[in-house]
């Protein structure tokens, strides 16, 4: 055809019966291809009537190079059918973008689809490297489902149409349930930015979008609230030395028909509704951690380091009215707390809840400022509280009418020591606030799990009894609570006695 430019009265025609089609060495082969191939002139034209790609089947297209003298482009117009992930599977092999195939790699799908796919592939090389491929296709979801096991998240039921190209993809009002509920999805693409968007709205529990390391969580949060969650992945285009080559989740929430019921810390900001705001970066690089950030109004500030290799322990950094830097490790807590009620602190660690919690085996160091810790409906002013765990545990509380501290294994408290320096405290209204109203606990404490006691009280009173000076200390055996000294001192009387046994209640009181 070059050596006969004038040459226009060229037609050959072929009936295809056990046709191959390969368009590149390392992009996916159509056999089994039945159809017609007509050279015409410069041109050359395909019609497929069936074929076989990878595990799908080919229903209908064309095949086209319209001028091979000029800037010739190989042009691809396929409809099949066939299971998503096959689909999937065909998309990740041919020219769609390396981060569709990082993101397959970590992704599992299940049900069948139909897609329309054209491809435009210059077949020229420098033409091919300045301009790339071309694609358009839109694959249709009939009841499908879509999860990424590593990262805790599950779609199902998904119907509709998703639109693509080379760069991103495009949806409208996908239907489908996330966890069990309800959702609807739309997606666009910010070609500037090289962002895939997709937004869904559902009812479900907050909780749901942490990350495992963060299950631990979960039985502070009862109830559902209507949550809009933003995704991010990076475009098909993206290069992966580019910063934004992640997941990325931002969830909010005003969580309105949540009840929290938070750790002892916390107890405070679970009295009213607070905004809720998370976000996830979560790389595709295996060896990178996964970054969050949540925020509970302006009080309460979390960040996370969480890597993806079990050899390696999360970093969380919990800021009260304050920002606080990640540690290295563990869990790190500052700032400032409003108020705290004492029998929150000490009714937390020693109830039993009906639901167990994952275990949370990080070091611990808390380091906050009260203002006000309060003792049943008593203030007693301002107070400090700092903690350090690792594998053993040193907590103090200082405040001038209450001197605590706990020593002892942070899986083990009650091997430990709690000693309670006290002044000024009327037992009787404390006894009277002892109940947790909270059904998740158990009523009995058992007593090995209460450490060895030193409790010293000046100018206390029980019942009608004053007393100028209380003081009592146990020594703690297998499951056995021992008596090592008892002494009560009042202005008409004084008691002493030493050593002896305590076993309320078969061991529970």
């Amino acid at each position: 055809l070059q050596a006969h430019p004038q040459f226009d009265n060229f037609d050959i025609r072929f009936d295809v019966e056990q046709g191959i089609l390969a368009y590149q060495p390392d992009w996916p082969v159509a056999k089994q291809v039945k159809g017609e191939l007509r050279f015409h002139n410069a041109g050359m034209s395909g019609k497929v009537t069936s074929a076989k790609i990878m595990e799908l089947d080919v229903t209908s297209g064309t095949v086209d190079i319209p001028d091979m003298l000029g800037e010739s482009h190989l042009l691809l117009d396929l409809n099949t059918k066939g299971s998503l992930k096959g689909h999937l599977d065909y998309l990740q092999a041919a020219p769609i973008g390396k981060h569709l195939r990082d993101f397959m790699q970590i992704a599992q799908f299940k049900g069948n689809s139909a897609l329309t796919i054209k491809i435009d592939v210059p077949l020229d090389k420098p033409v091919f490297v300045k301009k790339g491929v071309s694609v358009l296709g839109q694959l249709t979801l009939n009841k499908d489902a879509f999860s990424l096991p590593e990262y805790n998240q599950s779609f199902s039921d998904l119907s509709g149409l998703v639109k693509f190209d080379q760069v991103g993809v495009t949806a409208e009002n996908i239907t489908g349930r996330y966890r069990g509920q309800a959702i609807q999805l739309n997606a666009q693409t910010d070609k500037a930015r090289k962002k895939i968007q997709i937004a869904l709205t559902q009812q479900n529990t907050v909780i749901a979008y942490l990350p495992e390391a963060l299950q631990f969580l979960e039985p502070y949060f009862t109830g559902q609230t209507g949550v809009k969650v933003y995704i991010n992945l990076p475009s098909f285009n993206t290069n992966e030395s580019q910063q934004n080559a992640n997941l990325a989740i931002h969830a909010v929430s005003d969580l309105q028909g949540v009840a929290i019921d938070l750790p002892f810390l916390f107890f405070f900001f679970a009295k009213t509704s607070q905004l809720f705001n998370l976000d996830l970066q979560i790389p595709f690089a295996a060896n990178k951690a996964w970054q969050l950030q949540a925020n509970l109004n302006q009080w309460l500030a979390v960040q996370a380091l969480i890597p993806r290799q079990s050899a390696q322990r999360a970093a969380i950094s919990v800021g009260l009215n304050e920002t606080v830097a990640l540690p290295n490790e563990g869990l790190l807590i500052k700032g400032q707390l409003a108020e705290l009620n004492i029998l929150n602190l000490l009714g937390f660690k020693f109830a039993q809840e009906k639901k167990q919690s994952p275990t949370f085996d990080l070091p611990v160091w808390i380091d906050v400022a009260i203002q006000h810790l309060q003792l049943v409906n008593q203030d007693l002013g301002q107070a400090q509280l700092t903690v350090s765990s690792d594998k053993t545990l040193q907590a103090s509380l200082i405040n001038h009418s209450i001197k605590a501290s706990v020593s002892g294994a942070w899986q083990a408290m009650g091997a430990g020591l709690l000693k309670l320096d006290l002044q000024g405290i009327n037992f009787n209204k404390l006894l009277a606030q002892v109940k947790i109203p909270n059904d998740k606990f158990d009523r009995s404490v058992d007593l090995a799990q209460i450490p060895a006691l030193q409790i010293y009280c000046r100018d206390c009173q029980y019942t009608d009894l004053k007393f100028k000076q209380l003081i009592l200390e146990t020594t703690k055996q297998a499951k056995q609570l021992n008596l090592k000294r008892l002494m009560a001192l009042t202005d008409s009387w004084q008691f002493s006695s030493q050593q002896g046994s305590w076993q309320v209640g078969k061991q529970t009181f």
